[in-house]
C-alpha cells in the first residue's frame, strides 16, 4: 500500500502572504480531483491531507 503522506489543497487567493510572484505553479486551486490522474498512474492508494492554515473555515473546507 502507498500513502501520500502529505498533500495541501485550496483555492487560490492572490493576496496569499506566502506565495510570491516566483512561485507560479501555486497561482491556481489545488483540489483533490486534480490529483485524482496522478494517483492513478502512480498507484497511490490514499493520502493524508495537511491544512494550509489553522483557522475554522479551513476546517470547514477541508472536511468538505
Amino acid at each position: 500500500m502507498v500513502i501520500d503522506a502529505h498533500v495541501r489543497f485550496w483555492k487560490y487567493e492572490n493576496q496569499a502572504n506566502w506565495i510570491n510572484k516566483d512561485m507560479r505553479v501555486l497561482h491556481k486551486d489545488y483540489l483533490p480531483e486534480h490529483l485524482e490522474l496522478n494517483e492513478k498512474r502512480n498507484h497511490i492508494d490514499g493520502l493524508v491531507a495537511i491544512q494550509a492554515k489553522q483557522t475554522e473555515l479551513e476546517t470547514r473546507f477541508m472536511l468538505e
